[in-house]
């Protein structure tokens, strides 16, 4: 196994130069056209990534939180002074971050349909 991962760590690092040569030979040559289809695409493709992960960061620090309510809650333990700042904590998290996400959500939708109403 680990003579694979030195092949494959060689071969990633042979064909990453060659890619980015390959990429720089065709920007150099793509008309003003192509480069303004390749900074939307770039532009849209940024901007759904930077979403999703958002949406998915968000979901898993709630998940987090709810796990933590969950897991004071099942516990066989004493009731001690810092389980209980954990489970307010998780409290507070799960608040934070899900108002967070609503508030993004509630934002890019507004965002995307005054762009909408702008070219349309």
């Amino acid at each position: 196994m680990n003579t694979l991962n030195v092949l494959v760590a060689v071969t990633a690092l042979i064909l990453f130069p060659i890619g980015l040569a390959t990429f720089m030979l065709l920007w150099v040559q793509a008309s003003d056209e192509d480069k303004m289809k390749w900074k939307k695409l770039r532009a849209f493709c940024a901007e759904k990534i930077t979403r999703a992960l958002t949406y998915a960061g968000t979901l898993v620090l709630v998940i987090k939180g709810i796990l933590g309510i969950v897991a004071f809650g099942t516990s066989d333990d004493p009731v001690t002074r810092s389980s209980v700042m954990h489970l307010l904590l998780d409290c507070w998290s799960i608040v934070v971050f899900a108002a967070t996400g609503l508030g993004l959500a509630v934002i890019w939708r507004k965002m995307d349909e005054a762009q909408r109403n702008q070219q349309g």
